[in-house]
């Protein structure tokens, strides 16, 4: 998916210096010419084609290609502040009930999942958005229709949608009748007695055919032979819109001939950033969404106030009962200022001026190309719109300012946007004398005298955006010791630590937190420090101590266990048997500590190979005070004699390392967090009345994806807890499997244990914390079962084989540190294990495929290695059969689970696979659902 953003001409040239984006295209609309939302859509895709894939003609690349597109290339002529970056480019204040923010994002890092969010889970290709409103929704999309146009609709008053595009909807139906631009709240109230109406959230999805469509009403001519020149002005949502809907007003053959539907979010917020008012009224908005003290960090559910201070360096003291209504950002603020209410401040310089600031006042101090700084002072609610002479400066009219005479430098300009009136001056020449006289309105008439002056467009044209940034970036720095000091009352533990690591200074890293802080800010506190040294080329040892302590804290959990004593007589063996695990979605989210932050979601299969289940453990007792392990499939066995033997398990290179380490969760061990007080392992085990044999059989070959490890580890767990007396539950068994998990440093969650512990279909899911019990919800398994079904269903053992532990080891880190992208994919995974339930239960065969499908996309985005080359090339072989499929586990080589278009498309992929196998070892294999999951059985 590529990311086209229109944005004004000076910031398109320094864009991708200012903000990375992956996959992205900038440009902007031609300088002098206005061409209004389509125009400027069609223009920005005829440009984004030409220079990322000429090789296509630009029909075809509209058919084939998916784009995003946000348009903030305005003048921004009611948020001056921003004007000359793009609204897109304005900086948001870290949510405070948010995860994995970074600390110096814009609003089209807020905006942008929920675009890609929305064009990938539609049929649609082109995604185009207003860039100056933020749709606020978490949790998954209700379906999206399939049309050729469809508008997300938001819910509102008549009031409020009498200030937008708004549309009427047929009450039974979410078919779009007629469409109105901001009509009268009388007229809303009216009609809605035979329509719904919802206002137009500026995001629209648009179908291969309506994109030609719209282009071609932009354009006329052969689309293939247009060029940027020949794109006229159009308008989306009151030209094109028109024509839509079943009333639609505007008679068009080829538009009416579109289907359109209204996506209505009845969870969504709109939140608009397109004015000084709604910049803060906006923030505070989404600072106050929830009260929810579980979700809040570290406000203890306290209003957040409508002062707003980032990337500034403020020494002036603001009180509530003074101040109120303000945003300050890249800014110095020194103690001798004072403020009131109602200020934007930006852009201002490091000073020690003395200034009363008017309330309803703001200031812009912009630097310039040439050297030179503008100040830009003006009203909290000026809109720079009509002529000089009807126009509003400083939040007077221009007459008022200046007593009756306008200089006839800018009376007789008909736009105050080109009106020249703001001076430019070196930068050392800047002095609160001239700042107080301009903020004031004092005095004006000398400005045309005194200093060349500039509008408000040639400002955007000409502001120095590099060195706007680099004051930025630079308080940033400075600012960042100082919330990593009060990180009880500041966002800091909650933001994106990675990329925070990347720009935070070593030499301002203060000491380690104390130890006896809660383990979540413990340990990401290590991460931190350990990425910090890192990214500067320094070695440390915090991460080795961070992932210990989890390992520790999770041991140290444990219940107490009972002392182990035999259950069996001397000629009985206990035979212990658990299937596979194929998980079908959710897959990560139960991984600490991922799972502690948020609790996880699974949808999984309990599954027996060829007929049997093929993970088998089997005890007995022996009459030597001794301990022997075997394994079947290895052919390899040890006598272990003493508790090192046993304690080896965490050396490298040594075999039976989960048995060995299962032996001692069960209580044969001089660990005091495990053993009973013995002196040694002879001592206990004669005092237990002899030895034992547990010989154990994996028919299942290693690096499968299938949970083999951890349903071994729980099937021998299982079998001991049997031969002991320990008397555990299946809930306890697999809880002591991730116990055992963290004693071997593998990591790893709870999924595997639950899914071949457990039977059949099942949907598992946690709350938040260290305790994780999931409640296990049995699924109805027909998809599974049904003939019609099992014929399609298909499990191919690829013959290439990958170890989870380092793949699990990096997203591990991600999840610590709360790099963005791996939460972001994490909980998309998360939501598609909803989907994958909700498939389930409605005994959709497509549907189920289909979210298979979307969790196998979603884990090679949270890792680029679940999918090999050698993988793609099998895949390639058979895609034209399939609905859906999903390697299994992390991926990368083990089990494929495929689910094809009918069974003759399974017949045909199975012949090709027969015919040509990517390795010696590749193979069909026969899956049947578990109906028992873990069973122990006593001869």
């Amino acid at each position: 998916m590529q990311t086209l953003l229109s944005v004004p001409v000076n910031t398109s040239h320094f864009f991708e210096s200012l903000k990375s984006i992956a996959n992205l295209f900038v440009s902007h609309d031609p300088q002098g010419r206005r061409l209004g939302s389509g125009g400027g859509t069609v223009h920005l895709m005829h440009e984004a084609h030409q220079a990322t894939n000429t090789e296509l003609s630009f029909e075809t690349w509209l058919e084939t290609s998916d784009k995003c597109i946000v348009h903030g290339g305005g003048q921004s002529r009611r948020l001056p502040a921003y004007s000359a970056l793009s609204k897109l480019l304005t900086p948001m204040p870290v949510h405070r009930y948010s995860q994995a923010q970074k600390i110096d994002q814009c609003l089209i890092d807020l905006q942008l999942p929920f675009f890609k969010k929305m064009l990938s889970a539609s049929t649609a290709n082109c995604l185009i958005a207003s860039g100056d409103a933020l749709i606020d929704f978490k949790g998954v999309l209700p379906e999206i229709p399939d049309a050729d146009v469809i508008c997300l609709g938001l819910w509102e008053s008549a009031e409020v949608s009498s200030h937008h595009g708004v549309f009427f909807c047929d009450k039974e139906a979410n078919n779009l009748e007629f469409m109105l631009q901001k009509p009268a709240p009388d007229k809303i109230r009216d009609l809605a007695n035979d329509y719904h109406y919802l206002i137009d959230a500026g995001v629209w999805l648009l179908s291969s055919k309506a994109q030609k469509v719209l282009a071609l009403k932009c354009v006329a001519g052969d689309l293939n032979a247009m060029s940027s020149e020949s794109v006229q002005n159009y308008d989306l949502y009151s030209d094109f819109a028109a024509g839509l809907g079943n009333q639609a007003s505007l008679h068009d053959d080829d538009i009416n001939s579109l289907t359109c539907a209204i996506y209505a979010l009845d969870e969504a917020s709109f939140l608009h950033f397109g004015t000084n008012d709604e910049l803060i009224t906006s923030s505070q908005k989404l600072q106050n969404k929830t009260y929810n003290q579980r979700e809040l960090y570290n406000s203890h559910g306290k209003k957040h106030s409508d002062i707003f201070t980032l990337n500034a360096d403020i020494k002036y003291q603001m009180c509530a009962e003074n101040n109120g209504h303000i945003w300050i950002e890249n800014s110095y603020i020194p103690e001798t200022w004072n403020l009131s209410r109602e200020h934007i401040l930006t852009g201002i310089p490091e000073n020690s001026w003395i200034l009363e600031v008017p309330q309803g006042i703001c200031l812009d101090i912009v630097p310039l190309k040439s050297g030179k700084v503008c100040v830009r002072p003006y009203g909290i609610r000026d809109k720079f719109s009509a002529s000089v002479k009807e126009g509003q400066w400083l939040n007077k009219t221009i007459s008022e300012l200046f007593d009756g005479t306008i200089p006839e430098q800018i009376r007789d300009i008909d736009d105050i946007q080109e009106a020249p009136l703001f001076p430019c001056i070196n930068r050392e020449e800047l002095n609160e004398d001239l700042i107080q006289t301009l903020i004031k309105g004092e005095n004006l008439e000398s400005l045309f005298e005194d200093f060349e002056c500039i509008s408000a467009s040639e400002i955007q044209c000409q502001a120095d955006l590099v060195s706007l940034d680099s004051q930025r970036k630079s308080l940033l720095q400075k600012i960042l010791p100082n919330l990593a000091a009060n990180y009880k009352n500041s966002v800091f533990y909650q933001l994106d630590l990675y990329h925070l690591a990347q720009i935070y200074p070593l030499d301002q890293l203060a000491p380690p937190i104390a130890e006896s802080e809660d383990l979540a800010t413990h340990l990401k506190d290590a991460l931190f420090r350990a990425k910090v040294h890192e990214f500067n080329s320094r070695e440390s040892d915090y991460e080795q101590r961070a992932f210990a302590t989890l390992a520790k804290s999770i041991v140290e959990n444990k219940p107490e266990f009972t002392k182990p004593s035999f259950s069996i007589l001397q000629d009985q063996i206990l035979w212990g048997r658990s299937p596979a695990r194929l998980d079908l979605a959710g897959g990560w989210t139960d991984t600490p500590p991922y799972c502690f932050f948020n609790g996880g979601e699974v949808v999984n299969l309990a599954v027996n190979l060829n007929g049997q289940a093929p993970i088998q453990a089997f005890a007995k007792k022996v009459t030597d005070p001794h301990i022997i392990i075997r394994s079947i499939d290895l052919g390899v066995s040890e006598i272990v004699k003493t508790f090192d033997d046993l304690q080896a398990y965490d050396q490298l290179g040594q075999g039976f390392v989960i048995p060995k380490a299962a032996l001692i969760l069960c209580g044969l061990s001089k660990d005091p967090h495990f053993g009973h007080g013995y002196d040694s392992l002879e001592e206990q085990l004669k005092e237990m009345g002899g030895g034992l044999e547990l010989t154990m059989l994996c028919a299942i070959p290693k690096g499968s994806g299938l949970g083999t490890s951890s349903i071994l580890a729980s099937t021998v767990i299982g079998v001991l807890s049997e031969l002991f007396n320990l008397n555990w539950d299946k809930m306890r068994i697999c809880q002591n499997t991730l116990i055992l998990e963290q004693m071997l440093t593998s990591g790893g969650g709870w999924q595997d244990q639950f899914g071949g512990v457990y039977h059949g279909l099942k949907y598992l899911k946690t709350d938040k914390g260290l305790k994780q019990e999931p409640r296990c919800q049995c699924l109805p398994d027909s998809i599974f079962t049904k003939p019609q079904n099992k014929a399609k269903i298909l499990l191919y053992y690829t013959g290439i084989t990958r170890v989870a532990k380092n793949i699990l080891g990096e997203i591990v880190r991600g999840m610590f540190l709360n790099q963005a992208e791996h939460l972001e994919n994490l909980n998309g995974i998360r939501e598609n294990a909803k989907r994958v339930y909700d498939a389930i239960l409605e005994n959709s065969y497509e549907k189920v495929a289909d979210a298979v499908e979307k969790s196998w996309q979603l884990n090679q985005a949270l890792d680029a290695g679940t999918n090999t080359a050698e993988i793609q090339n099998i895949l390639n072989l058979v895609d034209q059969h399939l609905i859906g499929k999903k390697l299994l586990g992390a991926g990368g080589g083990g089990y494929i689970l495929m689910f094809a278009k009918s069974t003759q498309d399974a017949v045909q992929l199975r012949e090709k696979l027969e015919s040509a196998p990517p390795s010696p070892g590749a193979r069909f294999v026969e899956i049947s659902v578990s109906n028992t999951g873990f069973e122990i059985t006593t001869s």
